[in-house]
């Protein structure tokens, strides 16, 4: 039996999680893909929390809402859950008491995630729902960042293309690894000229196509 990473209805809309899982508030730049970062452009446009978005403050209020949550789900850190001022080791404590979800890890910063998880495994092995995973936006940053998470100790591994900055050749290297009997999303998978948008572009121009709609009930 094959069993999905991913529920049907998320990969139709083009997502790979279920629910956002907030670990802190607010991010620092580290590459020029995070020049088009989405929560900077959110907290920038509804302002609901004082302060510049480069403030990053672990978000304690939030943390523990998988716990209490019964129905399996796939959960994705929001923002990045391996900047300094996140508390990383936490959040894997949250994922070994919820043992009923799968918690996805994106990052832009692998070395740091390779060195916390490496000491992670060794002192209490390798949790079984939590993937890792980096975004790169262009050939540089996957030489640079997809080595480093391939060297990290992990149930299964992802790579994130977006934005797209560049073009990307995903052929170079071995995929990433996933559990055994599981199939990954194509828009997790496959280089760009076959998945076409990346996710973000794809929700984006949904955005757009339904706001078109209603400026033309407004006009009629």
């Amino acid at each position: 039996m094959r069993v999905s990473i991913l529920p049907e209805k998320c990969r139709a809309h083009g997502r790979w999680w279920e629910k956002c899982w907030r670990v802190t508030y607010g991010c620092e730049p580290v590459s020029a893909g995070c020049d088009h970062c989405w929560a900077r452009s959110m907290h920038d446009r509804f302002r609901k929390r004082p302060g510049p978005f480069t403030d990053v403050e672990f978000a304690t209020d939030k943390i523990d809402a998988p716990v209490h949550r019964k129905k399996p789900t796939v959960y994705v850190a929001w923002n990045d859950p391996f900047h300094e001022e996140c508390f990383t080791g936490r959040l894997l404590d949250v994922a070994l008491q919820a043992k009923q979800h799968r918690f996805l890890l994106l990052t832009k910063r692998p070395r740091r995630m390779a060195s916390l998880m490496k000491r992670w495994a060794k002192g209490c092995g390798i949790l079984p729902n939590v993937g890792l995973g980096v975004s790169v936006e262009d050939q540089a940053t996957a030489d640079e960042r997809i080595p480093l998470l391939l060297d990290t100790p992990a149930a299964f591994r992802f790579v994130n293309y977006g934005p797209a900055l560049g073009p990307v050749n995903f052929a170079q290297r071995d995929g990433p690894s996933r559990p055994r009997g599981a199939s990954v999303p194509a828009c997790m998978k496959s280089p760009p000229q076959a998945a076409g948008l990346p996710a973000e572009g794809r929700k984006r121009a949904a955005v757009k196509k339904v706001a078109k709609k209603k400026a033309k009930r407004n006009k009629s």
